[in-house]
């Protein structure tokens, strides 16, 4: 009875760690990798436009751009393709829709900075100052925030968890030990 009351604990903590370390830390890594390529999509947009004059550097910062779309799309799909924890849909499924609108208008505005004309140009600059890809930006920031809330939460209670399930392995063996001790 000791012996299976031990290794119920420990199977329990194994699975608790396990979550954790399989689950909520990577997708807080992509997390942090998702809003750092996206910051960089908005610097980079905004140097591209700043050196339409400059054919080289304007060239370089577009292809920093679109580096950093390629980041951002890869982290996205990475954490979409990750195995679900319950709760999360939710708030992941709102993240996949703000990035595939975020993406697309991404996308545009590579296009219209690659096409270096001055109406192009135009309407790249009111696409990421106060337009569509401002708002989406915005949106796709609070929605993150709010998964990486979630998984911070869901850590917290899992931490939690933990000490419960420890506190009663080591109660339950050893009033299981005293037993069979005869005391």
């Amino acid at each position: 009875m000791v012996s299976a009351w031990g290794v119920w604990g420990v199977d329990r903590l194994n699975q608790k760690s396990e979550l954790i370390n399989k689950q909520v830390i990577p997708k807080l890594s992509l997390i942090a990798g998702i809003v750092e390529a996206s910051a960089e999509l908005g610097y980079y947009n905004w140097a591209a436009l700043g050196s339409y004059f400059d054919a080289d550097l304007r060239e370089n910062n577009a292809a920093k751009i679109e580096s950093s779309l390629k980041v951002y799309t890869e982290s996205i799909e990475k954490l979409m393709a990750m195995e679900k924890i319950e709760g999360e849909a939710d708030v992941l499924s709102k993240v996949q829709k703000l990035s595939l609108k975020f993406e697309k208008t991404s996308a545009e505005v590579i296009r219209l900075i690659n096409l270096n004309q001055p109406d192009s140009r135009e309407k790249a600059v009111d696409l990421i100052s106060l337009g569509e890809w401002y708002q989406m930006s915005t949106n796709l920031q609070v929605a993150l925030h709010d998964l990486k809330d979630f998984y911070t939460e869901k850590s917290a209670g899992v931490v939690s968890e933990t000490h419960e399930i420890g506190k009663k392995t080591k109660t339950y063996l050893i009033i299981f030990s005293l037993s069979a001790m005869g005391l």
